[in-house]
This record gives structure tokens, C-alpha cells and sequence, in this order.
């Protein structure tokens, strides 16, 4: 099965967003950065 855009952005906005130790209010943030 392949992974879609959407998914991969998913996963890495997720990763981004743990390595920064979970901020409030950053979700947008690390989408962007995750594309």
C-alpha cells in the first residue's frame, strides 16, 4: 500500500511537533513545515 501526501505530512508534522516536546498551539506551524 502506498502512503498518500496527506499521511507522510501527518507523520512528519507529528514527529516535528514531538521533537519540540509537545507544544500547545503549534499544529499549523509544524504542518507547514512538514510539507
Amino acid at each position: 500500500m502506498t502512503e498518500t501526501r496527506e499521511e507522510w505530512i501527518k507523520k512528519r508534522a507529528y514527529a516535528l511537533w514531538e521533537e519540540e516536546g509537545h507544544p500547545t498551539g503549534r499544529d499549523s506551524i509544524h504542518w507547514e513545515q512538514a510539507k
